[in-house]
């Protein structure tokens, strides 16, 4: 009933125009936090997560990507990922609010 290939050429479109979308508000939202910020502390803060965010958010992708293909194996990636990852960017980011609380403070 439908055509398989414009299906397909939906499907594509609908993710990388997706992607466009979630990059191009990622920019602007770093632009807008950095151009608020009032410190360079603050500033520091914003391109640390900003990075930390960018990384994390590309190696979700990069594993559902690989876990289309892949499912058994994609699952396991994803699950290992947070494992590895999820620990230090908790921590970091407990400490980030911490040491935000005690700056404000003083």
């Amino acid at each position: 009933m439908f055509d398989e290939k414009l299906i397909g050429f939906l499907i594509n479109l609908a993710w990388i125009t997706g992607v466009v979308i979630g990059v191009i508000g990622g920019v602007i939202g770093t632009y807008c936090s950095l151009k608020s910020a009032k410190t360079k502390k603050q500033r520091k803060r914003v391109i640390i997560w900003s990075l930390v965010i960018f990384v994390f958010v590309s190696l979700i992708l990069i594993a559902v990507w690989f876990g289309s293909s892949y499912i058994r194996y994609g699952t396991l990636v994803v699950i290992s990922m947070f494992g590895i990852l999820g620990q230090p960017i908790l921590k970091f980011l407990i400490q980030s609010i911490a040491q935000t609380f005690e700056e404000d403070q003083v």
